[in-house]
């Protein structure tokens, strides 16, 4: 499909070159894919599945593109305010097994969990986790964890754990330290 935009004030990369107030066709899966990011949304939902968001939408955003919350949801701790970025993978954890992904992942019981700890498996997500969950791991401090979430945010999420490697002061020891503590 296609249609008719004007490219002024628009990015020249997605445009091309033009002069001032030309007009451009422009194939509508290309501007989908540059405004809008893909999340898997699983868990406690109505209709968990892969949805199309766009880009800067919220997790809030997310679970009502899957029909909203399930009866079984326990929300506690959970930060629906949060930004989505493409290729996460957002599960809304059952009443009772958030506590225990809280118990699995070494957190103080009454803490409240986010999206950073996997509910299934008690890993910590590299791409979603707080700087207060990047810190339960061995070996990163305050400083570390900023250094995590600073990468992410500027070159976006991690595709494996061993991307973590783009992070300064994480080599392959310090990786092989926490790889089985952490997931993407």
């Amino acid at each position: 499909m296609a249609f008719t935009v004007s490219c002024s004030g628009v990015s020249p990369n997605l445009c091309g070159p033009f002069h001032a107030g030309q007009l451009r066709i422009l194939d509508l899966d290309l501007i989908l894919k540059v405004l809008l990011c893909g999340v898997d949304v699983d868990g406690a939902v109505v209709s968990p599945g892969v949805y199309r968001l766009k880009d800067g939408a919220r997790v809030a955003q997310a679970i009502d593109a899957a029909g909203g919350l399930a009866p079984e949801a326990d929300v506690t701790g959970f930060n629906r305010a949060s930004k989505v970025t493409d290729g996460q993978k957002i599960h809304v954890p059952t009443v009772g097994e958030q506590q225990a992904s809280i118990a699995e992942a070494g957190v103080d019981g009454g803490a409240s969990a986010s999206l950073g700890v996997s509910g299934a498996t008690g890993l910590v997500n590299i791409n979603t986790a707080s700087a207060a969950e990047l810190q339960t791991l061995s070996g990163i401090g305050p400083s570390m964890a900023q250094s995590i979430i600073d990468e992410r945010t500027k070159n976006g999420a991690f595709a494996s754990v061993d991307d973590l490697m783009r992070v300064s002061g994480i080599g392959e020891k310090k990786l092989a330290k926490i790889k089985d503590c952490i997931c993407v």
